[in-house]
């Protein structure tokens, strides 16, 4: 029981911060390489949207202080005993928003263009609908890993999904409605959008 209750309080501060966490990023990123450590975003790396990866064969935590990233970078293909660990996290880095690596070196590509899909893969990360996906009635699968798919603005989600369903605590699919301007942040390593 203690498990489950831990599990909900982890979904429940994640939902909350992704209220907060999207504002325009209109500036393009610039690509760069950090060690582990703490980093403030305007000083030591530029504002944008960013594709992180680890490096190296590190892993390790990816958080920042607002609360709003919070993902263990890694191969999600490592037999741990886990599959918590992301190969990439989409998202956008805010202007003096702080953010900190620990045990793992990163990869921070900038993206330049966006374009929405309306059917596909999407690795994990923050995605906004209109500029990263479609609107329009969708099923969201679990294709590798397990995690939160959390939504803010115009919609709500808070599932915990993954690709066994069998203990009960994750769902493997989700039916849905996202709606433009809706924010969708997602720590499964791979899901699937499909148009329904």
């Amino acid at each position: 029981m203690m498990k489950l209750r831990q599990l909900f309080l982890i979904v429940l501060a994640v939902g909350a911060a992704v209220f907060g966490m999207m504002t325009a990023v209109n500036a393009a990123g610039k690509t760069t390489d950090l060690t582990a450590g703490d980093y403030t975003v305007g000083t030591d790396i530029k504002p944008g949207r960013y594709i992180v990866t680890p490096t190296n064969g590190t892993s390790g935590n990816f958080t920042s202080s607002t609360g709003d990233i919070n993902v263990v970078l890694g191969d999600p293909n490592a037999d741990m005993g886990t599959d918590m660990y992301v190969s990439s996290y989409t998202l956008d880095l805010n202007k003096k928003v702080n953010i900190s690596l620990s045990g793992v070196t990163a990869h921070f590509e900038a993206v330049t263009k966006r374009k929405a899909i309306k059917s596909g893969d999407l690795h994990a990360g923050v995605y906004k609908v209109g500029k990263d996906i479609k609107p329009g009635k969708y099923k969201i699968t679990a294709v590798q890993g397990s995690g939160n798919l959390v939504s803010t603005k115009k919609g709500f989600i808070n599932e915990m999904m993954g690709t066994d369903s069998q203990d009960g605590m994750y769902v493997q699919s989700y039916n849905t409605k996202l709606r433009k301007g809706q924010v969708i942040m997602t720590t499964l390593e791979l899901i699937k959008l499909e148009r329904r």
